[in-house]
């Protein structure tokens, strides 16, 4: 989390001119060169990957990673502090509601329930502030 919120400070604080996916290109690839090499001293070799998994790799890394990076990125920039903080603590509620829904994995409400007092926390103070 801290992490996330020097990440997210940083990208208000020097904010560069330039578009929202050139920036969000250079972060990953800064990012890759600096992992790349912990990964190739440290883990196994991969085995030959197929065609099917090259494709999958492919939609992969332009779906999950450069739009959704994208897409957040654009939205940091656009978007007020508490808007984006407010981001992490629905983070929790939105995966137990997709794992209710969808996987039908009751038992992850229950690990979660913390989550909402302390939405609901903030969102009152939110309200309080506002008015």
């Amino acid at each position: 989390m801290a992490g996330m919120a020097t990440s997210v400070w940083l990208t208000r604080h020097w904010q560069i001119d330039l578009p929202e996916m050139a920036l969000t290109g250079w972060q990953l690839a800064l990012g890759g060169t600096m992992l790349g090499p912990a990964a190739w001293l440290f883990d196994a070799p991969l085995p030959m990957l197929t065609f099917t998994q090259c494709v999958a790799y492919t939609y992969l890394s332009l779906a999950g990673v450069l739009i959704a990076y994208g897409l957040w990125f654009r939205g940091i920039t656009r978007l007020h502090g508490v808007a984006v903080a407010s981001q992490g603590l629905l983070r929790p509620v939105v995966s137990v509601l997709q794992n209710l829904t969808v996987l039908s994995q009751a038992m992850f409400y229950a690990g979660s329930s913390s989550c909402w007092p302390a939405y609901l926390w903030f969102k009152a103070r939110q309200y309080a502030r506002a008015n």
